[in-house]
């Protein structure tokens, strides 16, 4: 330890060092800040330090004395109005007052004029008036002479006038009758009453005199008639003229047979109605036996059923029938001749024709979100109607019919892939058949996808290869490798997963021939293409070429370097660099081939080895290549010129022009973000303390150039704790936007001292300022994260003889289980069902979630059984015998089934058909819950 020989004096600041020995790092000695130790020691004493204290006034109290730094006096008195007294009171606008209002408040008025503005008192002498007092509040009560008419109020036939102008009714009122005054008999109307003068009487009766009189005149109506209008008139039908009861003004119009005519019914010597379809044949002799025929000529009863041949002289080249003939189609066909004066009937159908139907444009079958639908994504159905109904034609859409058929075609459009179609038109076409015939149809629809998440698309490759070594099949699962064909890169099992409707892109190259095989004339069908609206889809890319042998030989492009221009301080040593061609597909200064393959090299350009690199990056500026001549060689159609196939060794001389630059390394930098200080300073508890957890808490990066975004830590309350007011979040402001840092970038590290070390190695990295946190401080809270929890069975249909039960579990994180699910164990229940009908276990019960994760594992466990066919998973073995052969595991079902959840979350573990064609394995998934959620686990095999 340095030796001080002298002391100067003076006062002790907080930003002096002391020197003490650090305990916590195996007794160092260093030096403090007075600062750090007077902070520690008032935090142990829960001491704080009031370093200023300054006053200000508030609504009601004033406050002197401010600031104080040191020592001092602090007044405070009220700010009120007024005089204090103790008779006064302190009211709401800051005002000392007497309670109730100053004699000045009361004055008197007689007709809106002041009589006093300062009353003294009141005093009533009239009957009825009174008055009382109750903490100086004085009420009085002026109820008036109840015995005296107050008002008067007109009625029918009164009304009444007073001398106050503004209510007639009042002051002294004069009543007059406003109604009837008299009653007086008079013509044939006579008066009788039980008091004398009678036109006062209250009880008057009113009789009239008999009148019988006579009728003067009747007026007749429509199809009306009158006799004797003027004595006894007679009123009678109208029968003759524009104006009979029939013909009444109405309009003419068709009868139908519905419609209602009358008829006198001579047997009951009445009138009746009767419908026109309601009149028999024979009630109609004449229609029956005499019908007009030809021009006008009557016939008689011989006529009924007779179909007359009359020859017209006007037609002189028409053929008389002389006989009819019935017979099918296909016998008039074999007749040979054909009798001109015979009428052939034909029976049944007769000549046929054909209409096919086409479809124009499937272009116009479109996605709702843009472009063209695939027909991978929908199928159609195409039916046609005759008139007996739609049949089924997709097959075959066409219609054999007879001339005169009328004939509709109907497409419908079927989505596929979970598509949904709408806006369909131009799917219906309506026709007649005149003979064979091509009907056209547009069908315009649109898909909507109803799954709109990703797609996970898995491809299977194939090879269709022809040539020497024809290969075709598919790769294996992972396999890369068929027959004589090899791929490097995706094969059989590979995925992607893109969103719907958007494309995949699978590749196999780069291909190559094996086992003295060379690969040529490659395409690629099918590796790319647009994910359906589904969360999965199987797609297929076929390879196309051909596998082709070939005698051995060698061709060599050899590259003099010497036009090289180096630049950076690299040397020619450790360039490394090589160049590619297309044909064959090879690197190195010298590229080898086969005797009679492609000796054309395309696409020359440099790359190069790891040794380049050490230390720095190498790059060029571009290369151009010549011969030996200087005559530039252009590689765009092909080195040698005309794709010249060479025999035995060959060497061709080209010449390398361009230039390398070499860009040395940037040093590494060594950065860390550390908030487990912050936090615990801030809690007042370290995240091991099991209130929370804290991830990200400490991170570590390192790069020489770039940028690096940290991920901010988060808070998180342990299981069974939350955080009052609320959970802190952390931020970290002073690391660039988003917590995103620069390497390489000045200051290298935040404090930039040297013992920082400016973050130049691993053991002394740079360290980011300080994280920060909202709320600075948090209260941990138990507050245990329970859902409501409930499973439900349904098992139907199954025998008891081969019982089938389900196992459920649902389990946790939680360390300790709430409510009925604690007697299962910790945060952990499995429940077992193999009954038939509904099973609800325990609705509204709380489970403990712990963080938040939950998992469902739902098996189908019991007992195998026998069935009566064989099927995928249903094979003859076991004790099943006689009609029941067939052994299905226990976890084949009987019955078509789901296994589904609901609630917060929904969704589907597994669905099935039953009958043995399929198999249940265990079924799990992980739901992230939250505090009060709600879920329900159903299992139904029906």
């Amino acid at each position: 330890m340095a030796q001080i020989p002298s002391y100067t004096t003076g006062s002790l600041k907080l930003s002096d060092y002391l020197i003490g020995t650090d305990v916590s790092s195996e007794n160092v000695t260093r030096s403090m800040p007075v600062s750090d130790i007077v902070a520690s020691i008032l935090a142990a004493k829960s001491i704080g330090t009031v370093i200023s204290i300054s006053t200000s006034n508030s609504t009601f109290v004033n406050l002197a004395g401010g600031p104080i730094t040191t020592t001092g006096s602090l007044t405070s008195s009220l700010s009120a109005t007024g005089t204090p007294s103790a008779g006064a009171y302190l009211r709401g606008d800051n005002t000392w007052s007497l309670p109730g209002p100053t004699p000045t408040d009361i004055s008197a008025e007689e007709g809106g004029v002041t009589i006093v503005s300062d009353v003294t008192s009141l005093k009533f002498t009239n009957t009825g008036v009174s008055a009382s007092a109750i903490d100086n509040n004085v009420g009085v009560n002026i109820p008036g002479l109840l015995s005296s008419v107050e008002n008067i109020v007109n009625g029918i036939g009164i009304t009444s006038t007073g001398t106050v102008t503004t209510n007639p009714s009042t002051g002294d009122v004069t009543i007059t009758n406003a109604g009837v005054y008299q009653a007086r008999a008079g013509g044939n109307v006579t008066l009788t009453g039980s008091a004398t003068p009678l036109q006062y009487s209250s009880d008057v009766t009113i009789n009239t005199l008999a009148n019988p009189g006579e009728v003067i005149s009747v007026n007749p109506g429509l199809g009306i008639t009158i006799n004797n209008n003027l004595t006894i008139p007679e009123i009678d039908i109208n029968y003759i003229g524009n104006n009979n009861y029939i013909d009444t003004g109405e309009s003419i119009n068709t009868v139908s047979q519905d419609d209602i005519i009358a008829f006198q019914d001579i047997s009951a010597s009445e009138v009746k109605t009767t419908k026109l379809n309601t009149i028999p044949i024979a009630a109609l002799p004449s229609i029956v036996n005499y019908i007009n025929y030809g021009t006008g000529t009557a016939g008689d009863s011989g006529d009924r059923g007779k179909v007359s041949n009359l020859e017209n002289p006007a037609f002189n080249n028409v053929w008389k029938a002389k006989q009819i003939v019935s017979l099918t189609l296909s016998e008039y066909n074999q007749l040979t001749p054909i009798d001109k004066n015979t009428l052939y009937l034909i029976v049944g159908v007769g000549l046929t024709y054909t209409v096919n139907l086409v479809y124009a444009n499937w272009n116009s079958v479109v996605y709702s979100t843009g472009g063209v639908a695939s027909q991978s994504d929908y199928n159609i159905t195409t039916e046609v109607d005759d008139g007996n109904g739609y049949v089924d034609v997709t097959s075959n859409p066409q219609i054999i019919g007879t001339s005169g058929t009328t004939y509709t075609f109907r497409t419908t459009i079927n989505g596929l892939n979970g598509h949904t179609v709408s806006g369909v038109s131009g799917n219906t076409t309506t026709n007649t058949i005149t003979g064979n015939a091509t009907e056209t149809q547009t069908v315009t629809a649109v898909l909507t996808a109803s799954y709109t998440g990703n797609c996970t698309v898995t491809l299977t490759a194939c090879a269709s290869v022809g040539g020497s070594g024809a290969t075709s099949g598919c790769f294996a699962n992972g396999s890369q490798t068929l027959g004589n064909l090899s791929i490097a890169g995706d094969t059989t099992g590979a995925t992607q997963i893109v969103p719907v409707n958007t494309q995949y892109n699978f590749s196999p190259t780069p291909i190559t021939g094996t086992g003295g095989y060379t690969f040529q004339n490659q395409s690629l069908s099918g590796f790319t293409g647009t994910a359906p609206a589904a969360a999965n889809a199987s797609v297929t890319g076929t390879i196309y070429g051909d596998l082709n042998t070939v005698s051995s030989g060698t061709y060599t492009l050899r590259v003099d370097n010497t036009r090289v221009t180096l630049v950076g301080g690299a040397s020619a040593n450790y360039l490394g660099w090589a160049i590619t061609s297309f044909c064959p597909v090879n690197s190195g200064a010298a590229i080898g081939g086969i005797v009679g393959a492609c000796a054309t090299w395309s696409g020359v350009a440099p790359s190069y080895s790891a040794s380049a690199q050490s230390g720095g990056t190498l790059s060029d500026t571009g290369f151009t290549f010549e011969d030996a001549s200087g005559t530039p060689i252009n590689f765009a159609g092909g080195y040698p010129s005309g794709n010249t196939i060479l025999s035995g060794n060959n060497y061709i001389d080209i010449y390398a022009i361009g230039t390398f630059t070499f860009t040395p390394t940037a040093s590494v930098q060594y950065r860390e973000l550390n908030a487990v200080a912050a936090v615990t300073a801030a809690l007042g508890s370290a995240p091991g303390a099991g209130y929370y957890t804290l991830s990200n808490a400490s991170q570590q990066v390192s790069n020489s150039a770039g940028t690096h975004p940290y991920t901010a830590p988060v808070i998180t309350p342990a299981q069974g704790w939350t955080f009052s007011p609320s959970v802190p979040i952390i931020t970290m402001p002073n690391i660039g936007s988003s917590g995103t840092i620069t390497f390489n970038s000045s200051p290298w590290g935040v404090n930039n001292t040297s013992s920082d070390g400016g973050g130049t190695s691993s053991a002394d990295r740079a360290m980011e300022t300080a994280v920060t946190l909202t709320p600075s401080s948090a209260t941990p809270v138990a507050s245990p994260d329970e859902i409501t929890l409930a499973i439900q069975f349904k098992l139907g249909n199954i025998p008891y003889s081969t019982p089938a039960s389900y196992a459920v579990t649902i389990a946790s994180n939680a360390s300790t289980a709430s409510g009925t699910w604690s007697s299962y164990g910790t945060g952990q229940i499995t429940h077992y069902w193999d009954g038939s009908g509904w099973l609800t276990s325990s609705p509204g019960d709380k489970f403990d979630i712990g963080n938040g994760s939950v998992t469902i594992t739902v098996s189908r466990v019991g007992s195998s059984w026998c069935n009566a066919v064989s099927t995928t998973y249903c094979t003859p073995y076991g004790s099943c015998t006689g009609g029941t052969p067939y052994n299905c595991g226990v976890t084949v079902p009987i019955n078509a089934g789901v296994i589904s959840y609901s609630g917060t979350l929904s969704g589907t573990l597994k669905s099935w058909t039953g009958n043995g064609y399929d198999n249940i394995p265990t079924q799990n998934t992980t739901l992230s819950l939250s505090d009060t959620n709600t879920l329900t686990v159903y299992i139904e095999e029906y």
